[in-house]
């Protein structure tokens, strides 16, 4: 088998031409076996339908010779098929296998007797096979006269002369495949020879440049995988040549190099010999076999000693008897374990001039194979001056740390102190919007004063915040909101203060602004507050404008960038100024205008963005006003967190739905302002409601009436609500009861300390009326009755959704256009819907957008228009 596997793997040229054959022999096997095979087939269904037919016809001519009992007659009809090829016999038979006639004269008047014989007489008169095999066809048909059966005709055919037309189709068969067998050999052959040629002048170019020809390329003519071949070749050996080259010339510099690096590592030596000096370090070695240390000159003046004898004892004579036991403990756990790789240690020692030294040690420990500790190498640092250091900072780090405890509490008593009459002021607003008898004027006055009392909740809490945003700690919260609501919402706060001022307004969404999205609402509105705030206060001529729009991300497509932009009419800001002025207490002085304020505004605005993976950017010039553009990454919300927020703005508590339990709600409060706020507004939607001025009340009214949920104000006389709660949870029912505790504390640590004194949740003041419902539904499951209220339709639905073009202003003439112009210029709204009124017999759709445009403050987008029909008409 190893001769013939070392035959066949001679060369390639071998292989080919063999394997051709091989192939060829096969296939030609196989196509010469199916021919045979398919024509014996053919031949023997032939002989097959030959027989049926013949039988068919003996019985057809034979009836009316049986009828008749014309036995010769019979005879001449079967000796007329005697000369038919490959018969054997044919035979005409009564009913009782009685032969009538027969091929062979000499069978006539007989009886078949054969199995297969008495067979088919017994069965059906029908065509019968009694015999299909490879070499006989036997069948027997019936010789009907209507349906009765007079007798049967039988023929049998043999399959000689078929036998002998396949062995001539093998024969001729075996002659074609011998002639393509040897045909495929030769084509393989030159085949072969030609791709063996260049295998081999490659193989003599390898042989010559491995003997050191480096010049010798190989022939690359063809343009088959042989010349790629060869041109590979070619281009390795021109990158041997290169290689080799390169290596000369790298040996010819590396004395060179050799020669600088000592040089460099002699200047590192005596670098480092300047830096222990300097840092008061000094080299040891201790080889642990023998027990010797060896101090170098620095280490021993650390020590204050001239001479060190190298002994383990003398060490340990040095360091102070409190420092010794725990350095000899580690010593002993570092050594014995396998895994440590360095040792470090920090002792105190006592010097022979009685001066007390404080000791850093850093070492690297050498193991043997079998991990036990064969040398340490490593560093003495005197370190007393860093330990006085330390010492100093600690003390300062206390001082500070009280600082900033005593700065907490005092923000903590500021908080209450604010947001408990703040709370007041919101929660009554909120109040007096909910009844009928407002005017729609009245409720929106309310509204601003809604909004303006949160925007100042939102400062307190900045200003509170000030600290966590100098020390980092501020976090995001993100949630779902209204972009263009927000925008519109902040508008009308500063419509009012410009109009006051005597200054324009203007608000421009464009149609590209997205509806819902996610970001920190909070942080935002403070933003723009503070932006817009600086902005009014900046200015006295002229007016603010605010710009918003939101791009694509390429690389997210949930993702997009909301770009906002403020400009004011203002002084402007001097060059030196740009930066100091986002620097917290800075304020930057712009002409005659007011400058009273914390100057944090922009200072707090820069981190908010920056936390919220913005940016801003500042331009100005004295005398221009300013304009400051901010960009944001936001997130678009989904289509579910849309519903809800959609929701959560079409519908406000009415009352309860009837069928319920009869709630009993117990608020304690001790600020008689804040308590009869919220029982006002839990007994107006119908819950039963008692009240409690202090804590030790509520444990009584606990006792006495089983509410089944208490709102618990925190800070109380007598005794406050921590304690009421603890006192609550220890009373039978006291565990099934909803506690909700109400704070005015801004610092979102104190939820923990309230939650572990056994609350349920925590309601910050001042609270909105939906905190409270959706606070009690959470835990109670109360289902509420809603009041259905005009639905909220922002510019995306009129102005923005449909924006207008050049085209719906065919119509219009010139001095209409014109005065449109100079209203837009001049950001006059009244103006503008003055002429959108008188534009509504002309065409009622452009009137209502135009007006649309002018209460959503959209002045530019409008002007652009104005001036591109003009542009036009000149033309």
């Amino acid at each position: 088998m190893n001769k013939l596997w070392d035959f066949w793997t001679a060369s390639i040229r071998r292989q080919l031409v063999l394997g051709v054959a091989l192939v060829h022999a096969l296939l030609m096997m196989l196509f010469i076996v199916d021919l045979v095979e398919r024509q014996r087939g053919f031949l023997h269904q032939q002989s097959q339908q030959q027989a049926l037919s013949l039988s068919s016809t003996l019985a057809a001519n034979s009836l009316s010779w049986v009828l008749a009992s014309d036995f010769i007659g019979l005879e001449e009809v079967v000796h007329a098929l005697s000369g038919y090829p490959d018969l054997r016999y044919a035979m005409i038979l009564d009913p009782q296998g009685k032969v009538l006639g027969h091929s062979q004269r000499t069978l006539a008047g007989k009886f078949v007797v054969d199995d297969i014989s008495l067979s088919f007489l017994e069965k059906k008169p029908s065509v019968q096979i009694l015999v299909n095999t490879a070499r006989i066809i036997d069948v027997a048909a019936p010789i009907l006269r209507d349906t009765q059966l007079v007798g049967w005709a039988r023929i049998s055919l043999g399959q000689e002369q078929s036998s002998q037309g396949l062995q001539a189709v093998s024969r001729e068969g075996v002659l074609y495949a011998l002639i393509a067998i040897l045909t495929g050999t030769l084509f393989a052959y030159f085949m072969a020879r030609g791709l063996t040629r260049g295998l081999y002048h490659l193989l003599d170019v390898a042989e010559s440049t491995r003997a050191g020809k480096r010049d010798l390329r190989a022939n690359t003519s063809r343009h088959d995988e042989l010349g790629l071949l060869a041109q590979g070749f070619n281009r390795m050996l021109e990158a041997l040549n290169t290689r080799e080259r390169e290596l000369h010339q790298l040996n010819q510099t590396l004395e060179q190099r050799v020669e600088q690096r000592t040089e460099e590592l002699e200047k590192n030596r005596k670098r480092m010999e300047i830096a222990l000096d300097a840092a008061e370090a000094g080299t040891f070695y201790w080889d642990i076999s023998t027990n010797k240390v060896v101090w170098d000159k620095r280490s021993k003046k650390i020590f204050g000693i001239q001479d060190f004898d190298g002994t383990y004892a003398t060490w340990a004579s040095f360091v102070l008897v409190a420092d010794l036991k725990a350095c000899e403990q580690h010593l002993k756990a570092v050594l014995q374990d396998p895994d440590t790789e360095g040792l470090n240690l920090s002792y105190r020692i006592r010097r022979p001039d009685k001066i007390i030294r404080h000791i850093n040690v850093s070492a690297l420990i050498d193991r043997n194979a079998d991990g036990s500790a064969r040398l340490i190498t490593g560093l003495h640092q005197d370190v007393t001056r860093q330990k006085y250091h330390e010492a100093e900072l600690e003390q300062a780090r206390q001082t500070a740390e009280q600082a900033n405890q005593a700065k907490s509490r005092f923000l903590a008593n500021m908080s209450h102190e604010l947001r408990t009459p703040l709370n007041a002021i919101l929660g009554f607003s909120q109040l007096m919007a909910r009844s009928h008898d407002a005017t729609n004027t009245q409720r929106t006055q309310l509204e601003v004063i809604n909004h303006s009392g949160e925007h100042l909740l939102e400062m307190i809490n900045d200003v509170l915040d000030l600290s966590k945003i100098e020390a980092g700690c501020v976090e995001l919260e993100p949630e779902v909101f209204d972009l263009p609501r927000l925008l519109e919402d902040i508008g009308q706060m500063f419509t009012m203060r410009t109009e006051s001022a005597g200054l324009r307004f203007a608000l421009t969404l464009e149609p590209t602004l997205a509806h819902y999205v996610k970001a920190d609402n909070g942080k935002l509105r403070q933003i723009l507050i503070n932006l817009l705030g600086n902005a009014v206060k900046f200015t006295r001529e002229g007016g603010i404008a605010l710009r918003a729009r939101t791009l694509p991300e390429t690389d997210d497509p949930d993702i997009c960038l909301l770009q906002l932009e403020v400009q004011d009419s203002g002084s402007g800001i001097l060059p030196e100024q740009q930066q100091q002025i986002f620097e917290p207490f800075i304020q930057a002085h712009r002409g005659d205008s007011d400058t009273k304020g914390t100057g944090l505004g922009l200072a707090i605005s820069k981190s908010f963005i920056a936390l919220m993976g913005g940016k801003i950017r500042l331009e100005s010039q004295p005398g221009h006003g300013a304009l400051f553009c901010v960009e944001l990454p936001v997130t678009l919300a989904d289509t579910t967190e849309v519903d809800t927020i959609t929701e959560y703005h079409k519908s406000m508590v009415e009352g309860l739905e009837p069928g319920q339990t009869a709630w009993r709600i117990l608020v304690v409060e001790d600020i008689v302002e804040n308590r009869l706020l919220l029982t006002t507004l839990l007994r107006e939607v119908g819950f039963n409601v008692r009240e409690a001025q202090n804590g030790q009340e509520a444990v009584a009214q606990f006792q006495a009436w089983q509410p089944h949920f208490i709102w618990m104000d925190m800070r109380m006389p007598v005794m406050d609500g921590y304690e009421a709660t603890r006192r609550i949870r220890t009373l039978q029912g006291g565990d099934s009861v909803k506690i909700a505790a109400l704070t005015a504390s801004a610092f979102k640590e104190q939820r923990i300390v309230i939650l572990d004194a056994g609350c349920d949740d925590v309601v910050h003041k001042p609270f909105r009326e939906q905190e409270i419902f959706a606070t009690m539904a959470h835990y109670l499951g109360v289902v509420y009755r809603y009041e259905k209220v005009t639905e909220y339709t922002t510019p995306t639905s009129a102005a923005v959704a449909a924006p207008l073009s050049v085209e719906d202003f065919v119509q219009v003439s010139q001095a209409t256009l014109e005065s449109l112009q100079d209203a837009c210029l001049d950001l006059n709204s009244d103006k503008i819907i003055e002429i959108a009124q008188n534009l509504q017999d002309l065409d009622m759709k452009l009137a209502n957008r135009i007006q649309a445009m002018a209460e959503h403050y959209q002045y530019e987008t409008l002007l652009a228009l104005c001036e591109q029909v003009l542009a036009d008409n000149h033309l």
